[in-house]
């Protein structure tokens, strides 16, 4: 057992077994535990000590967790030094003499990978963390004094895994500090999927390998260089990547696959059992990262052994691919989620400021749970800065999973906003749905993606109605912060003001470019109005890029609004009748120009949706009925999605995970009524918005969607195809993304 005593005498380092057995404390609900932890005010622990608050944690990380856990309760963000949020000062701390206790996390490795970290984490770190000068052999600025506050914050987040910083980086050669400064701070180092054995590859490999990164010409040398990476990492607490890709991170090989990636692992395997000669294989952590053409192997299939955690991963847009199946959940080294926020890469990268919804993050990884995927999570964060709150928010709830559900996860980012700058619930409310907007408004088409005929200038006034709720969203984050003390201002500046000004200042900057082509196409005047405005938000743009820097020293889905174009034809009686409408205006077409009506009057005691403007348009969750089948029914996720929320079956595992038929589902019902389909002569074209998912069970239980209209016969349809085994590469080369839009005059 480690732990730590507080009690008056603070250089004082007590024997915790000393003050369990003084004590007679009851330490049975953490021992033997990972990462636990408790705390109590215990009688007489020490001689002269009469009364103590005893923090003890059943491992080094459980005592870690439970002091920086006290320490943000008492006012210290785990953002403090990161993103600028002021300490809260207290005059007097109070804790509980019951104390309080945490068990195993429900994950057992939560982190991070630093990725794409060029340039922007790359140049402030040689700036921040350097005289100007980076390690010698590799130039990288990512030292020993950058990773003590990188580790730091893992550890106040309570993660405790690592891919670090690898573009032009490697962590054991840039500073031979780093390692060993890991483990003392309890960080469990690991490599991505394209780095196997603890090598920084091809960082260290163009520095120190021999001949091509080719197992089938070259396997002596490269099993000595990832001899090199073991040895090195021995002495301290990690996990080994297993496998290989190709130079550049692709396909291993455009003809030999599989049986050259079973002979890969093989070798690695012997290397791992020769290094630790003595020691368990098995209980060596290691982890085979299902990426891209990877996972296709796997459905071919090959295996590894058992005691091996599998790595699956999303389609680095935030949709995993694959889980375990029911069959493959007894494997003794599990099963982990590798996951984005950040990307760069094919077909566009995405790393500018936040676009992840945490409903999207909670919908996502709790099938992970669900599916016991929960002994590696780890995110790929870019530079780290923007994704604060959303990072929080993945280790968090790894860290415990049953705490959070559909009817509280906005609670999440109330409670952060009350923490990070101190506001009143009804303020930290009001912050929730700001950044619940604004995330929901940047990720309908990622920031970078964004171009002049994203919005339809005309239609529904689709571009003018983005605008305004940009407007109104810009407008509140300003009330917010200009109302927060100065010294809470830079911290919420970082956290929710700039990504809310830039999102809105490029939004407005494409539109206006949109209407600027419009206008030119048209041969108005008032086109050169809007150039200058595209040109006044670029040069913004720039202002915020550098007031962030210098602070402290198309079309949307097709939803078709209810609206008053449209003239009402009722019965006034039992008698039916037909009509004519007809238009003196050639501009204005009428539909429907004739009709007829029967007794039937859909507004007396019709509650649901009514056609207007030729559409009806119903948010997933205004459901008029909702069925339950045994345990299962349709549940709300809120602020999922681009409009006002999504739905799902709930529990994912319920029906004992077996595959319902299209005619015996749990379903919703939404009535509506339209007017196209008088005497029965007309047809109805339904459009049902899902979210990307992918057949996470496996290609032999494709996703499936039923919908039905009054008796008709339900159609289904399978709306996400076989995945395939995609073969991706990553681009090597960095790239500055530039926005660019022709101006008409």
């Amino acid at each position: 057992m480690n732990g730590l005593v507080s009690s008056a005498a603070d250089d004082f380092k007590s024997d915790i077994q000393k003050v369990v057995n003084n004590s007679k404390l009851d330490i049975s609900s953490i021992e033997g535990q990972w990462e636990a932890f408790m705390t109590q005010v215990v009688d007489n622990p020490l001689p002269g000590i009469a009364k103590a608050y005893v923090i003890i944690g059943s491992d080094k990380r459980g005592t870690i967790y439970a002091l920086y856990d006290h320490s943000e309760q008492f006012g210290v963000s785990p953002w403090y030094w990161w993103a600028d949020v002021p300490v809260t000062r207290h005059s007097d701390i109070f804790v509980s003499a019951s104390g309080c206790s945490h068990g195993s996390p429900t994950v057992k490795y939560r982190g991070i990978f630093l990725n794409d970290e060029q340039p922007a984490l790359q140049f402030w770190a040689m700036e921040n963390c350097t005289n100007g000068t980076g390690a010698a052999l590799t130039g990288s600025p990512f030292n020993h004094l950058f990773y003590t506050k990188l580790f730091e914050l893992l550890l106040r987040l309570k993660a405790n895994y690592l891919w670090p910083a690898m573009w032009s980086s490697a962590f054991a050669v840039d500073d031979p500090q780093n390692q060993p400064l890991a483990d003392s701070f309890g960080i469990v180092m690991g490599t991505s999927h394209q780095e196997p054995l603890m090598r920084s590859t091809p960082v260290e490999w163009d520095l120190f390998g021999s001949g091509p990164w080719d197992y089938t010409m070259n396997s002596k040398n490269i099993y000595n260089y990832w001899q090199v990476g073991v040895q090195r990492a021995k002495p301290y607490e990690s996990i080994y990547t297993i496998g290989m890709r190709g130079a550049g991170d692709v396909p291993l090989s455009e003809t030999e696959n599989i049986g050259l990636l079973e002979e890969i692992v093989s070798d690695q395997r012997t290397l791992l059992t020769d290094v630790f000669s003595g020691t368990d294989i098995t209980a060596i952590p290691q982890m085979w990262c299902l990426y891209q053409e990877v996972e296709g192997y796997y459905e071919d299939g090959i295996r590894v052994d058992d005691d091996m955690t599998l790595l699956w991963t999303d389609d680095t847009w935030g949709n995993i691919r694959r889980y375990l199946i029911a069959s493959e959940r007894n494997r003794t080294g599990g099963a982990g989620v590798y996951y984005h926020f950040d990307l760069v890469g094919d077909p566009r990268d995405y790393k500018w400021i936040t676009s992840t919804q945490i409903s999207k993050v909670f919908e996502q990884m709790s099938l992970a749970v669900d599916r016991k995927a929960t002994e590696i999570w780890i995110v790929n964060v870019g530079d780290l800065k923007p994704y604060e709150m959303s990072i929080e928010f993945f280790v968090t709830y790894g860290w415990n999973a049953t705490r959070w559900s559909l009817t509280n996860i906005d609670s999440f980012v109330s409670s952060w906003a009350v923490r990070e700058f101190d506001l009143s619930a009804q303020d930290a409310d009001t912050v929730a749905s700001i950044v619940a907007n604004l995330t929901m408004y940047l990720s309908r088409r990622k920031p970078e993606l964004l171009n002049s005929t994203m919005f339809n200038l005309v239609n529904y006034r689709e571009a003018d109605n983005v605008l305004a709720a940009w407007d109104s969203l810009n407008h509140s984050a300003s009330r917010n912060y200009n109302n927060l003390a100065s010294d809470m201002q830079p911290a919420f500046f970082e956290l929710v003001f700039h990504p809310v000004q830039a999102g809105y200042t490029l939004t407005k900057l494409w539109i206006s470019a949109g209407v600027n082509n419009l206008r030119a196409s048209q041969a108005r005047v008032s086109a050169n109005d809007y150039a200058e405005q595209v040109e006044q938000l670029f040069e913004m743009d720039y202002d915020l890029e550098h007031e962030y820097q210098t602070i402290l020293n198309g079309i949307l889905d097709a939803y078709t609004p209810f609206n008053s174009r449209f003239v009402d034809v009722s019965a006034g009686g039992s008698i039916p009748f037909t009509f004519t409408a007809t238009s003196n205006a050639s501009w204005l077409s009428i539909t429907p120009a004739e009709g007829s009506l029967s007794n039937f009057n859909p507004e007396h005691g019709f509650k649901g949706f009514v056609e207007g403007d030729g559409g009806i348009a119903i948010e997933a969750a205004h459901a008029t009925r909702n069925t339950t089948v045994g345990e299962v029914t349709w549940r709300e996720i809120p602020n999922y999605g681009k409009t006002l929320s999504g739905v799902t079956p709930w529990p994912r595992l319920g029906n004992n995970e077996s595959n319902y038929t299209v005619v015996a589902p749990t379903y919703r019902e939404y009535d509506f009524y339209n007017f196209n389909t008088i005497s029965e002569t007309g047809n109805v074209t339904v459009t049902v918005y899902v979210s990307p998912s992918l057949n996470a069970n496996g290609q032999d239980r494709p996703l499936a969607l039923g919908v039905q209209i009054d008796s008709e016969p339900p159609q289904t349809t399978y709306f996400t195809p076989a995945l395939g085994h995609r073969v991706g590469a990553r681009r090597l080369g960095r790239s500055r993304w530039f926005r660019r839009t022709a101006l008409y005059r």
